[in-house]
């Protein structure tokens, strides 16, 4: 019997066999409920042909796809390894050497999959969809039997959230599901359309967690946490980790800026800095980026303060104005002195004699 590998929002993901090529695969069964509607399975049929004919060796093979017994599935590449999710949340410390090539390995795989006709955005990048992939043959981390980040194969899985926009139609596979919210564009989070700029703000989250060890906006739920990535400015990674490198600080800055026309244009040009970088030879694109992110933040700050402070002072005068209008609004209080003169209190506070006793 088939291993199960895992499931999620799609289905169960086992181990298989290909007898043909006496290799192991990954088989991934979609629920039933998603299969009942034609439409669904028409783009089914037409994505699995496109992301089969993506041969990046950064994203994860689709070998095929097809339906058996009224079960449809996707046979895919199967690796060994785990997520680097599992090395966020083990508090790993990762290195300068080891966030670079996390980063030129998924920008890589962005950009297999952007240069395709069909223009192909995952929508989901996060830690869990990154795979730190190794064989028999690769080194492992002395003592303790870890994988060796440096010594593995970055791979990006799940591209079956890509958003197809080679004809212009909201042609996704996943429905309503449209990213994670502790790694989400802000376009995203207010349901416009994502492009290969929203998968590089995601990546840049990613690698942010990696530099500090923190995402940058935390929430009670989803929706805070949405509407921290729509409205708040990110804090730079070195008001966390004092030792990383300026100009990855910057590459970073620029993934994750909130209008998109300031990030990177495209995957490409976020590895000609990267490169830049590694190679000690500048950067191109992303120059001075959290220099500019901090005087964007310090900006917002006060526009926020002078924002908060009118509506104090609009507050208070409504305060004051209603207040105002309740006194005076207040009947006449009848009074008597210890003489027995009696008088009417009118809204002055003075008192007129109405007559004696």
């Amino acid at each position: 019997k088939d291993k199960l590998l895992g499931k999620g929002a799609w289905g169960e993901v086992y181990e298989g066999r290909q007898k043909s090529l006496d290799r192991p695969v990954a088989i991934k069964i979609l629920k039933s409920d998603l299969t009942q509607d034609a439409e669904f399975v028409s783009r089914f049929k037409r994505e699995a042909e496109i992301l089969a004919k993506i041969t990046d060796d950064h994203i994860i093979h689709v070998y095929s796809a097809g339906q058996h017994e009224g079960a449809y599935y996707f046979i895919m590449e199967y690796v060994e390894g785990k997520p680097l999710s599992s090395f966020v949340d083990s508090g790993y410390k990762f290195s300068t050497d080891e966030i670079i090539y996390v980063a030129q390995s998924v920008a890589q795989a962005l950009n297999a999959a952007w240069e395709t006709p069909a223009k192909i955005v995952h929508r989901d990048i996060k830690p869990s969809n990154i795979m730190v992939a190794h064989s028999s043959s690769v080194a492992k981390s002395a003592g303790d039997g870890a994988i060796s980040i440096l010594a593995a194969k970055i791979k990006v899985m799940d591209f079956g959230l890509a958003k197809l926009s080679a004809s212009g139609k909201d042609a996704t596979i996943a429905g309503t599901i449209i990213g994670t919210p502790k790694y989400i564009s802000p376009e995203q989070g207010m349901g416009k359309t994502a492009d290969i700029r929203s998968d590089i703000y995601s990546l840049g989250i990613v690698l942010y967690e990696m530099a500090t060890g923190r995402i940058p906006f935390e929430g009670e739920t989803a929706v805070s946490m949405i509407r921290h990535h729509i409205y708040d400015t990110v804090a730079v990674p070195s008001q966390f980790n004092k030792d990383i490198p300026r100009e990855l600080e910057d590459i970073i800055m620029k993934c994750v800026h909130k209008d998109p026309d300031s990030r990177y244009a495209s995957p490409a040009q976020m590895l000609e800095d990267l490169n830049g970088f590694k190679q000690k030879s500048g950067l191109v694109h992303a120059k001075n980026a959290a220099l500019d992110a901090t005087i964007v933040s310090g900006a917002v700050r006060r526009k926020q303060t002078a924002r908060n402070l009118a509506y104090a002072v609009i507050a208070l005068v409504l305060f004051l104005i209603g207040g105002f209008i309740f006194y005076k609004n207040q009947p006449p209080v009848v009074k008597t002195d210890s003489s027995g003169t009696t008088g009417k209190t009118d809204s002055t506070g003075l008192t007129g004699l109405t007559g004696y006793n």
